[in-house]
């Protein structure tokens, strides 16, 4: 089956990684060109393609992107496309921590019936309700006791019929939720979202879902993740207390270059908002809602060899020090490794 998937960030590349392994045609976009995905493209085993392609050149197409972005589609992405092509949402709205509100879903439209009405094509709302690394790595044959169980809502029966089998050719038990107006029961912080149930316990919490207390629900886990991220800068932050210098060496199954090259792909690895180049030298900018923001100079690229960053500007929300990192040099320096483990070593 050929499926193109948009979004290349950590959803969207998990599920090209698998599907291409399940003997898929994997197609993926982003909004900077194939030119950006080339390595991670041949990470996954999929292709690089433009978005255009993405979405007209396949049986399947996945949303993989954030809420906000939708909108920033190109015009008319799937005005020709033939009714037979399923598209699959599997985004998650969070007005708080990075997409802005959104008027019709805070007044009660589920986000995936806004995501159609701005696409102008029917979706099938289907792995939202699933963190990344349970995604990755919890997929187990059918059958396996303990197996989760994964919900998709849609309004055509064969669409979910044929995203119903990729569910559990991935690894999860497969349920049908009913319509996509009822998809709100799997919505950020629902009592099934991201939970890793097994069937009957996800059927349960399904039911109970309260749909006057969607608006709740999301704010809860908002406040959660906001409780998490804190934390964990607070931790980062202590442990770097009173040290002039932090190293840290990670070795990969790379090429130099491509670890160059996924260095400067700045916006596939560091979530938030990212504004000006990132592979040339010169300035950009890196925010994170309202918790982080920083300008970071790019002084020094060279090639498969090292890029050099200086923190000129920061500021964090969660810490004492709101300008911890200014005038911080963050330094990759990128070699090829002695330790032959199989494949490119690079560290």
């Amino acid at each position: 089956m050929r499926i193109g998937i948009i979004g290349a960030a950590s959803m969207g590349g998990i599920l090209a990684s698998h599907l291409a392994r399940l003997g898929h045609h994997v197609l993926i976009a982003n909004s900077r060109g194939p030119e950006s995905l080339t390595a991670l493209a041949a990470e996954f085993g999929a292709t690089p393609v433009s978005v255009v392609d993405a979405a007209k050149a396949t049986e399947i197409v996945i949303l993989a992107i954030p809420t906000k972005a939708v909108a920033d589609l190109p015009p008319g992405l799937f005005a020709n496309v033939p009714s037979s092509v399923i598209v699959v949402d599997i985004g998650n709205y969070h007005p708080e921590l990075r997409d802005g509100h959104i008027d019709a879903i805070d007044r009660g439209m589920p986000d995936s019936r806004w995501v159609a009405q701005q696409i102008g094509y029917p979706v099938i709302k289907a792995f939202n309700n699933i963190f990344a690394k349970s995604l990755l790595a919890k997929g187990v044959p059918k059958g396996t006791r303990g197996r989760i169980a994964l919900s998709l809502y849609g309004d055509s029966s064969d669409a979910k019929s044929a995203v119903l089998r990729l569910v559990d050719d991935l690894g999860f038990d497969p349920i049908d939720g009913g319509i996509l107006d009822d998809s709100w029961r799997q919505q950020t912080g629902t009592p099934a979202y991201c939970r890793d149930l097994e069937a009957a316990a996800l059927r349960r919490a399904l039911a109970e879902a309260d749909q006057g207390r969607v608006a709740e629900y999301r704010a809860e886990e908002e406040a959660r993740i906001s409780r998490s991220l804190q934390q964990a800068g607070k931790e980062e932050s202590s442990s770097m207390t009173n040290k002039e210098d932090f190293s840290i060496t990670l070795l990969l199954e790379n090429t130099p270059r491509e670890v160059f090259d996924a260095i400067n792909n700045v916006r596939a690895w560091w979530s938030g908002e990212n504004k000006g180049r990132t592979d040339r030298l010169g300035e950009f900018e890196h925010r994170d809602g309202d918790m982080h923001h920083c300008t970071i100079n790019i002084t020094e690229l060279a090639p498969g060899n090292k890029v050099h960053w200086r923190v000129v500007d920061n500021y964090f929300d969660f810490v004492s020090d709101k300008s911890e990192w200014k005038d911080t040099d963050i330094v990759f320096e990128i070699a090829r490794s002695e330790r032959e483990i199989g494949g490119n070593q690079t560290t």
